[in-house]
């Protein structure tokens, strides 16, 4: 419930126990509340808007600090996240411990340190869009990573900015920077 004056009370009526929900604004008065079908509480206030709560597991526990760039991120592993950096190539983060480790580079194999998306197809591969020649793969069960072979008739391609997969995976469409969309 709302209070006049600043902020909201919770009271577990299973527990009994009466708690304070510290809003933006303590001196804000709480008109209105409306729980949202997404467990969002939504949070009406006088003079300072509206305001939104919402519990969650968040993957990051703290901002996790980082030298290059982030440019896109993706699922890898249980409790593992690749992140792709402009300048550092792939760099893989442990979510349990938050720490943050260089993976994959040009010494280890990768088109390009600049990587700008990320595109796991759910069956054990990640595409790797870069500012390099092509799409580099990495086999999420070996860690092995190798360019993606393209057939012949199509041109050589660099700078791949987005990727997307249709058709239950069979289509790759292929966004560039300067050489369009494949």
């Amino acid at each position: 419930f709302g209070v006049i004056g600043g902020g909201c009370m919770m009271y577990d009526m299973h527990n009994s126990v009466l708690s304070e929900i510290h809003v933006g604004g303590a001196s804000s008065s709480v008109l209105s509340l409306c729980y949202g079908s997404q467990g969002i509480l939504w949070i009406g206030t006088d003079g300072h808007g509206l305001g939104q709560m919402y519990n969650y597991n968040p993957v990051f526990k703290a901002a996790v600090p980082s030298t290059f760039p982030v440019r896109c991120f993706c699922g890898y592993g249980d409790g593992e996240v690749l992140v792709g950096t402009k300048g550092a190539g792939l760099q893989k983060l442990n979510t349990s411990t938050g720490v943050l480790a260089s993976f994959k580079n040009e010494n280890t194999g990768l088109s390009s340190n600049s990587v700008y998306t990320l595109r796991n197809n759910g069956k054990g591969d990640v595409f790797i869009g870069t500012d390099g020649y092509g799409i580099d793969v990495l086999d999420i069960k070996t860690g092995k990573l190798q360019g993606l072979v393209i057939p012949s008739k199509y041109p050589r391609f660099r700078s791949v900015y987005n990727i997307l997969l249709s058709h239950n995976g069979s289509v790759m469409w292929v966004a560039t920077s300067g050489y369009g969309l494949i």
